[in-house]
């Protein structure tokens, strides 16, 4: 079952999505790569 969630950072952004798991409300962190791969 799909449920509405939002991402909501410290600066004030917020993102909306859908959620996946328990249905919690929890704080955690965001860990983003911004690697660059490239195939030949």
């Amino acid at each position: 079952m799909k449920r509405e969630a939002r991402l909501i950072l410290d600066n004030g952004t917020v993102y909306s999505g859908w959620s996946f798991g328990a249905e919690v409300n929890t704080v955690g962190e965001v860990v983003f790569n911004t690697a660059m791969m490239g195939f030949r």
